[in-house]
């Protein structure tokens, strides 16, 4: 199966070899080793300019490396699973902007990253809101801090949303993906 996905990835970065390329996943455990060698071999030397992962479950001590690329991570504290992690592709000067707190809060888990690129400086965002946590306006002040400084900016990840269900919390998406 993962040789399946690196020849997809890696077709699919060849026949777009000037635009930007950027992928998410939600991993469900980057802190399996298993799984950890499956997402490198996966992404190492794929071309994949920036990979945004959910659910990463990261700890202190685990592996966080992937040839070729800068890791910027926030692991989840206090309690098993979640955290998120931006692998950037080295030669891609990035910057942390502002990041959910560790420890673990029953709030979205999340980091907010610069990126300047060739001909343009990125907001890039990856974020994790567990299932039932509400608090999801937390993430949106914080990035609306950030949006008026950027005219290019994206937002990445796993917010278990109900669309279609009004809720204020899916009102506030909907009006950040208008936005």
């Amino acid at each position: 199966m993962a040789n399946k996905l690196r020849e997809f990835i890696c077709n699919k970065v060849r026949n777009n070899p000037s635009v930007l390329k950027l992928t998410h996943l939600n991993a469900q455990s980057l802190n399996d080793l298993a799984h950890y060698d499956e997402f490198c071999h996966v992404f190492e030397d794929s071309g994949v300019d920036i990979v945004a992962v959910s659910e990463t479950f990261f700890k202190s001590s685990s592996k966080k490396l992937l040839k070729g690329y800068n890791a910027f991570c926030n692991d989840r504290i206090g309690k098993g699973g979640g955290g998120v992690a931006v692998y950037v592709k080295q030669g891609l000067e990035c910057k942390i902007l502002s990041r959910s707190e560790s420890q673990y809060s029953q709030k979205p888990e999340y980091i907010i990253l610069e990126i300047k690129l060739k001909k343009a400086i990125l907001l890039f965002a990856c974020i994790y809101r567990p299932p039932k946590i509400g608090n999801l306006d937390v993430f949106l002040e914080d990035i609306y801090n950030f949006l008026p400084l950027y005219s290019n900016y994206i937002v990445a990840g796993d917010i278990n949303a109900r669309f279609g269900s009004g809720t204020d919390e899916t009102n506030g998406i909907v009006s950040l993906l208008n936005t």
